[in-house]
């Protein structure tokens, strides 16, 4: 994954640097293309310079601003359980996150649990529990949604979890040799 990445990377720069041609084709559609073609008149399209709109804040309606700061929803807001380091057991990889969040869940809001920054299972009021998270260290949050908004982040908490590795034969030792 991180070498598809890295190439997508380093390929994006001729990517954008690729000429585009532009042409009205026999059913009256524009075309766009990176291969000019034979028998049609097409001009080049400069793609160079992306469009851009700066919006200030001021010139924005009353209704439509937005604070710089945005307010904290609720004061508490952290995983209890599993604590900070800690190592859970958990052969299928399922297990409970416990919250700690004062004011109560307000109506309209939903919680969603992120490991390792994605989010897992289906928002809701609660309870919160994980399904097949695979074992090794993670790192878990809780975050407060408004619908797709997201309200408000708990502090992370870094976790290992433990599973059987089935499927894994176990080390043998040889077996002594008879002596005659």
């Amino acid at each position: 994954m991180r070498r598809a990445t890295a190439v997508l990377f380093l390929a994006f720069p001729l990517l954008v640097s690729a000429q585009v041609y532009r042409y009205t084709d026999a059913n009256g559609n524009v075309v766009l293309t990176d291969k000019p073609p034979q028998d049609v008149q097409a001009e080049s399209v400069d793609v160079r310079t992306p469009n851009s709109v700066k919006v200030e804040p001021s010139n924005l309606p009353p209704a439509l601003k937005v604070d710089a700061a945005p307010k904290q929803a609720y004061q508490r807001l952290e995983i209890t359980s599993p604590n900070a380091d800690q190592a859970v057991r958990a052969n299928n990889g399922d297990f409970d996150v416990a919250l700690a969040i004062e004011p109560p869940l307000a109506k309209g809001h939903l919680l969603q649990v992120l490991v390792d920054g994605s989010a897992m299972g289906e928002p809701s009021r609660g309870p919160l529990t994980l399904s097949n998270v695979e074992r090794g260290t993670h790192q878990l949050q809780v975050v407060v949604l408004a619908g797709e908004k997201e309200i408000q982040r708990s502090n992370s908490v870094t976790i290992t979890v433990q599973r059987v590795a089935l499927g894994t034969p176990k080390p043998t030792l040889p077996l002594p040799k008879a002596t005659p």
